[in-house]
Order: C-alpha cells, then sequence, then structure tokens
C-alpha cells in the first residue's frame, strides 16, 4: 500500500532491531550447543529428546489428518494469546496436518529435518518401542501434503544412504516398494495427492506465484546488493509476500550475508560428517552423519518458504548447527584424548638410561 517515506523508516528500524535481537538468540542457541554439550551422550540425549517430542506433535498431527481437530487451538495459556490461527488446511479433501506448527509447510519441514535423529535412535536401539516416533514422523512428513516436506525428506535420505553401510543401504532400497503399496492401502489418496503436487508444477499457482517475485528481487536487489537493507525489515504489510527465504535473505542481507549463510550451512555440515574422520565408535559416525543430513534438508528448505518466518524452523535450523558442532569439537576431543592415553613408544637411547 501507498506509505510515507517517515511511517516506512520507523517501521524500518524497528523491524532492524528485531532482526537484530532475532540474531543473538539464534547465535545463541548455536554457541550454547556447540560448547555446551560436554560428552556424546549429552548430544544423544539431546537427539534423543527431540525425537521424543516430536513423537508427540506427530501423535497430534494423526488426530488431526484423521479428524479435522487441531487440539493446539484447544491449548489455552493464562495471559498469553496465539501468534497463529491454528485451523486445518486442506488440499484435494485431504486434511493437512499443522499440529503444533504455524503452517503445514513448516510442519512438514521440521519433521522431515527430524527424521534422520529418529532413524539414527531406532537403528541403534533396536527395540520396537524405538521405531515409533521415526513412523509417526515420517507419516507427518506425507501428512503435511507439502513439496517442501517431501524434498527436505527426499534430501535427507540421499545423504543417509550416501554414508550408510551397503547392507543397510539394500534394506532401505528394497523396503521402499513394500512400504509406498502398504501407504497407498492404508492412506488411500495421500501418496496420489502427493505425486500430482510434482507432476502439476508448471500450472501450480503458487509455484507461479514464487517465478513472478523474480524480477521485482532483482530490482530491489540491485539498490542494497553488498550489505541489503537490514534482517527483518522486508516487511509484508508494506510490501510483497515472498514465499522464499533465500530471496528474502537476498535483499535483507545482501550478498554479504548470502555468502556468511551459506558457509554456516556448510561449516555445520562438514562438521557432522567430519567428525567421523576422529571416532571409530559406529553410533557417534551415524549421529554425525544423521546431523549432516538433517542440517543440509533444512538448509533445502530456504529456497521452498519463507522459514525465518517461522519460529520452530528457524530455532530448529540453528539447533542443528550448534548439535553439528558439537560432533566435531567432542571427536576431536576425543581423538587427543586417546592420542595422549596411548603408550609412547620408548627409543633404544632412553633404553640405555640416558
Amino acid at each position: 500500500r501507498l506509505v510515507t517515506i517517515e511511517e516506512l523508516r520507523e517501521v524500518m528500524i524497528s523491524a532492524g532491531d528485531r532482526g537484530l535481537l532475532a540474531m543473538a538468540g539464534w547465535l545463541g542457541i548455536i554457541l550454547v550447543a556447540t560448547e555446551g554439550l560436554r560428552s556424546w551422550e549429552e548430544l544423544e540425549r539431546l537427539a534423543t529428546w527431540i525425537v521424543r517430542f516430536a513423537g508427540v506433535v506427530a501423535s497430534l498431527g494423526l488426530l488431526q489428518y484423521f479428524t479435522g481437530i487441531n487440539v493446539a487451538a484447544m491449548i489455552q495459556i493464562p495471559g498469553l494469546s496465539t501468534a497463529v490461527d491454528f485451523t486445518t488446511y486442506t488440499r484435494s479433501v485431504l486434511n493437512r496436518v499443522v499440529s503444533t506448527s504455524g503452517h503445514p509447510i513448516e510442519f512438514g519441514v521440521i519433521m522431515a529435518a527430524i527424521l534422520p535423529l529418529a532413524l539414527h535412535r531406532s537403528l541403534h536401539n533396536k527395540t520396537a518401542a524405538s521405531w515409533v516416533p521415526t513412523v509417526l514422523v515420517g507419516l507427518m512428513v506425507l501428512m503435511s501434503v507439502s513439496r517442501s516436506a517431501v524434498l527436505v525428506a527426499g534430501t535427507v535420505l540421499i545423504v543417509l544412504l550416501l554414508g550408510w553401510p551397503n547392507r543397510w543401504r539394500v534394506v532401505a532400497i528394497l523396503s521402499a516398494p513394500f512400504l509406498a503399496i502398504a501407504g497407498r492401502a492404508v492412506f488411500p489418496g495421500l501418496l496420489g495427492t502427493i505425486t500430482g503436487l510434482f507432476q502439476n508444477v508448471e500450472g501450480d499457482p503458487s509455484v507461479e506465484g514464487r517465478t513472478q517475485d523474480y524480477p521485482h528481487v532483482l530490482r530491489l536487489f540491485a539498490e542494497n546488493p553488498v550489505f541489503g537493507k537490514g534482517l527483518y525489515t522486508w516487511a509484508t504489510y508494506y510490501y510483497r509476500t515472498l514465499d522464499n527465504q533465500a530471496l528474502v535473505s537476498l535483499l535483507e542481507l545482501g550478498a554479504f550475508g548470502i555468502l556468511a549463510f551459506v558457509y554456516l550451512i556448510a561449516t555445520a555440515a562438514v562438521s557432522g560428517v567430519g567428525s567421523r574422520w576422529f571416532t571409530k565408535d559406529a553410533r557417534q559416525r551415524h549421529l554425525g552423519l544423521a546431523l549432516t543430513a538433517s542440517t543440509l534438508g533444512i538448509s533445502l528448505s530456504y529456497v521452498t518458504f519463507d522459514a525465518l518466518g517461522f519460529a520452530q524452523a528457524a530455532g530448529l535450523t540453528f539447533l542443528l548447527v550448534g548439535m553439528a558442532g558439537a560432533a566435531w569439537r567432542l571427536s576431536r576431543e576425543g581423538a587427543v584424548g586417546e592420542l595422549r592415553a596411548a603408550p609412547r613408544e620408548v627409543s633404544a637411547f632412553e633404553a640405555r638410561g640416558h
């Protein structure tokens, strides 16, 4: 809408302040996770609780899928009000699960990003109970009926397959057709609807709306190409909605900010998988791989929706980065400790008493 320069400047200053506070909080999450987790047991415990809580909200999502009832809307905390409208979205007569998130896309993305941690826990605990959250989390990826969630899930599974032993890889590939058949039988219409999302991409209004933003973004990017306008200063109330965090960050942070964020994600990905170089423990090595898969998966969603505008997606991103950093630090500390504890060879000169 039309707005005066004075009003817009006031909004930008306030939004920029919020952006600095948000960034300070996100960086604090990374710092606490990277330096605060003192052992592999604590890192495993954190991953376990993430999966458990994901299983709880996934069970609420399962109820919403079949009944259309959102339990989160019934939770009223005295003195507080909800920041989002907990409604049940639909697509092709199917309920799109949102559970406690702000939107089905966000919910599907965070479930897909947590899936590697859930698989890590199930594969190493080897109990039937440990597979319950994993199955629920996997179902929520589909029940969100979101392209972004499927793309994130595909990314994390590819990373896991590349790092898994051959036996696990073969079992996963051979199991996929049977899981698809079972899914069609238990949840009729769900897989067909998801397949249709990718078959009709060219005529999808949501995709067309995103591609129509490109000329406007390039024009505005040329005004502040290096450092942008400032984090959170792209106020959709005054401008237009961009369902693409990469484009929003390009305008807010410029080329320098985009490169910094890519460097952050790349560092986390290398830290997670790189921890495998310094530890021989199979469970620790797999946890590093899972953290790399989760980090790369959720970062992919930044080109499919405005992830930093959703608290759960943003918080989980930086928590995963911090956990990957912790895996790198713990593996390095363990390697140094093993070297110091290893018996030192005595030279012939020392053996003669010199």
